[in-house]
């Protein structure tokens, strides 16, 4: 056996040993990290809603800032990725380093996507929940309060 078996063997078995590993905490590093994103989209997301959910219009101009902000960081990131990995295959000496910046650039940008949407999701939501408590509690002092029905009274 020469060298060259040698390292493919060796790198076979530090692969397997690296993919189970990964196995084995991927699902702790995922629910760590949702944990994570939901506490911090449930404070900032209960500030905003405190804020806005007495505004109905004040909520869909949020929400329409919210569109644009993920549209405008998406391209953003889009284009840097897209001329980093341009410039991975024309750069030959730094190219996998400039191809895994790209990679990270694209990573960091869906993540922050991500944490937009949502906070986006979460005040749309509590908005929604306000609009028709709101609606139900309107219903509520219309009806007949000796009226064990709920119709509505009558005049």
């Amino acid at each position: 056996m020469n060298l060259a078996d040698g390292n493919l063997w060796a790198g076979a078995v530090i692969g397997m040993v690296l993919g189970v590993l990964a196995t084995l905490l991927i699902r702790p590093l995922e629910r760590y990290l949702d944990r994570r994103l939901e506490s911090r989209t449930t404070i900032r997301s209960r500030d905003l809603i405190n804020d806005l959910l007495d505004d109905r219009e004040a909520v869909r101009d949020f929400l329409i800032l919210q569109v644009l902000e993920t549209t405008l960081i998406g391209a953003l990131v889009a284009i840097l990725a897209g001329v980093l990995f341009a410039l991975s295959s024309l750069l030959i000496d730094i190219g996998r380093f400039i191809a895994f910046v790209g990679q990270v650039v694209a990573i960091v940008g869906s993540v922050l996507i991500i944490r937009i949407a949502g906070d986006a999701i979460s005040v749309a939501r509590a908005a929604r929940r306000h609009a028709r408590s709101a609606v139900v509690a309107k219903q509520e002092s219309t009806t007949d309060p000796g009226s064990s029905s709920g119709a509505p009274a009558s005049t």
